[in-house]
């Protein structure tokens, strides 16, 4: 959820406050009133949470996620949930998806203003640069479908100067808001552009309590901006901070306005619209809301999450023979009083007592019993079908000894095809982070550019998702070409790195001078051995060849392209 310490705008008070909203008031008429689409969301999203979150969070709510049995006693069924852990596909796709996309560093731009690139380092005043906080905001959308962030100013105090601006205190900070903390909204159409007129984002404000305590209060930070009125887009942006106020026997808490104002930039301008950037990463809903990407994903990795819960405990009782005696009649206490029936309980230290069969001479048996587990290889099967669904349907990493039968170019195919998704998302990640940056430079008042328009520069996201998948053969082909002098040792070198064939952080220049001066008898290589050519006699530093006993070198030999070639040759040999 999101937290903020204290209302948090430069704003242009306005008077008076707004009257309070009693808790009999009608539910529209509270900021508190939540959208029908967002409430409808409400358990998705608390599904997405808590699969992302794994094991510990599908848990602490087990009826939502394991279904109890029908007459399963209570005490079985807790022993049950025990046993129960979470293949946690969704948490892995995401984090893999998001790894791939900022596996290398997000890049501001040139035109990126050097205040906001001074602001970028410290994006949101808690330390968090900006490529951290966008890889974040990214995790938040694809577990949820969606995420956002508000661009708040400070207020400005009395007597405030530049130095306050220089030390950090009084500028543009970012914070990310929770799909869940959007309660409302309204747009309007203005020409042919949809403006946002009305949003309540609801807040978590830290206050103290006593000298060393503190305590979380409840506000709902009302936006608005009317530009259907005379001003048009020009309209100002106003905000209410509503907070709540329990009260004794009341099913709803009182409303108390605390903050009103209105937003405006460093300048004293009133800023251009409601700041609050949205990010959708899933089917579109509306404007605000979009439906998961992974969300069938989830629901495949909870269906394996029963299943495995089911069997784990059924094989903990597999494993346990139990012993059994038949035809044991005399339950009574050496002092003659009955002892009581057996409850039916099936463990190890638990004696199993059955009536001896009459129709039969022997009546009398002892034995240990064991469940024969006739479901267990169904069960297990249908476990390594879902998983191999769950790895279709999330780019691939949770199935790779099954990807590891396919070639390289089958999976090449396939991964761009998710490729095309993930690249779409992060144009929209990039484009959100863009509208924080114009906020942020209208905030400090920056110069506008030659239309009319606040810039705050460009946000780059790696777009090199596609892996190399190199196979046996496809080394030995470039080999080949290294030693028909067709490939340089260079790309041969830059081939294998691409494709994950040699160590991480490998480089490549570096190793080709290594190897130039081996070649050469450098120092950090031995002369007599690294000079002998392919075909020299054992003893011998070099080989003659035609070309050196006519001591004219032919042409294309000479230069660092011909010690690269020799080198290239030698070295794969070797």
């Amino acid at each position: 959820m999101s937290t903020l310490a204290a209302p948090a705008d430069a704003a242009r008070p306005a008077a008076p406050l707004p009257a309070l909203i009693g808790h009999d008031a009608d539910d529209t008429d509270r900021p508190d009133w939540r959208d029908p689409d967002s409430h409808a969301m409400r358990d998705v999203w608390q599904r997405c949470r808590d699969a992302y979150e794994g094991t510990e969070a599908l848990l602490r709510s087990p009826t939502r996620y394991i279904f109890k049995h029908p007459k399963e006693k209570p005490s079985d069924y807790k022993a049950r949930v025990a046993h129960s852990a979470c293949f946690n596909a969704y948490a892995a796709t995401i984090d893999g998806m998001v790894g791939l996309a900022f596996a290398k560093p997000p890049v501001l731009s040139k035109d990126v203003p050097r205040a906001l690139v001074a602001h970028a380092e410290n994006i949101d005043g808690s330390g968090t640069p900006l490529p951290l906080f966008a890889r974040e905001l990214t995790e938040d959308g694809f577990t949820t479908g969606t995420a956002g962030f508000m661009v708040l100013y400070p207020p400005r105090p009395a007597g405030a100067t530049a130095q306050d601006e220089k030390n950090g205190t009084l500028r543009p900070y970012w914070r990310r808001i929770a799909v869940e903390d959007v309660y409302s909204w309204d747009v309007a159409t203005v020409g042919a552009k949809e403006v946002v007129t009305q949003l309540v984002v609801r807040e978590h404000a830290r206050q103290r309590k006593g000298r060393f305590g503190s305590q979380l209060v409840v506000q709902y930070r009302e936006f608005r901006q009317d530009v259907t009125g005379p001003e048009g887009l020009n309209a100002p942006v106003t905000y209410i901070v509503w907070e709540e106020r329990k009260q004794e026997k009341a099913s709803k808490a009182d409303l108390v306005p605390v903050s009103v104002g209105e937003i405006v930039t460093a300048k004293g301008q009133p800023l251009s619209r409601i700041p609050y950037v949205g990010v959708l990463l899933g089917k579109k809903r509306n404007r605000f809301l979009a439906r998961p990407h992974f969300l069938d994903l989830l629901d495949l990795m909870l269906k394996a999450f029963r299943i495995d819960s089911d069997r784990s405990y059924l094989m903990h009782q597999a494993c346990v023979p139990i012993p059994v005696r038949k035809g044991f009649v005399n339950r009574v206490t050496p002092d003659g009083k009955p002892l009581p029936t057996p409850s039916g309980a099936a463990a190890a230290n638990v004696m199993m007592d059955l009536p001896a069969d009459t129709q039969q001479s022997s009546g009398s048996d002892f034995r240990w019993v064991e469940i024969q587990g006739t479901a267990f290889a169904p069960t297990g099967d249908e476990l390594e079908k879902l998983k191999a669904e769950m790895g279709a349907m999330g780019m691939n990493f949770l199935a790779p000894s099954k990807r590891a039968a396919e070639t390289a170019e089958s999976y090449r195919l396939d991964a761009r095809i998710e490729n095309a998704s993930l690249s779409s998302f992060m144009s929209t990640v990039e484009s959100a982070i863009e509208e924080g940056l114009i906020l942020h430079a209208e905030y400090m008042g920056l110069d506008e550019t030659a239309f009319g328009e606040q810039s705050g520069g460009s946000f780059t996201i790696n777009r090199d998702y596609e892996r190399t998948i190199l196979s046996d053969t496809m080394v030995k082909t470039y080999s080949e070409l290294v030693l028909a002098e067709q490939l340089t040792l260079e790309t041969f070198l830059e081939i294998l790195a691409q494709g994950r064939a040699l160590p991480e952080g490998f480089d490549v220049q570096k190793e080709l001078r290594r190897l130039l001066m081996l070649a050469s008898g450098g120092e950090d290589g031995n002369q007599d051995a690294t000079r002998r050519r392919p075909g020299a006699t054992d003893g011998t530093t070099e080989a003659p060849t035609d070309e050196s006993d006519d001591g004219d070198a032919s042409e294309g030999d000479d230069g660092p392209d011909a010690d690269a070639r020799r080198v290239g040759r030698s070295s794969v040999r070797a």
